[in-house]
């Protein structure tokens, strides 16, 4: 399933998972793999140029092939989905409750 973000971390890892690195092509951003032609820049040019264009990252975790940049407003977005540490803390949040502990966090 394809999702996309416009958050700077998430463009970092996905492109470090799969070897990408930034580039701009006639002043345009876009990721370019290992051997790729083109102007490699820095992440901040990169990140500038994105922002400029109203681009954000799109990628399908079953198909690394398929990262791109996209118009922001047609890519669906990143949804949060709980990680074993938010468990852990609803789990300690409920035991301080169920104890009469003060309620934290």
């Amino acid at each position: 399933m394809k999702t996309s973000t416009t958050d700077r971390g998430a463009f970092l890892h996905v492109a470090g998972l799969q070897g990408l690195s930034p580039a701009l092509d006639r002043g345009a951003p876009r990721l370019a793999a290992h051997g790729d032609a083109g102007e490699r820049c820095g992440w901040e040019a990169f990140f500038d140029a994105a922002e400029q264009a109203g681009l954000a990252l799109v990628w399908d975790p079953e198909d690394p092939s398929a990262t791109a940049l996209a118009r922001a407003e047609e890519a669906r977005p990143l949804l949060h989905r709980p990680s074993l540490a938010d468990g852990v803390e609803r789990a300690r949040r409920f035991v301080r409750a169920l104890r009469g502990g003060p309620p934290q966090g």
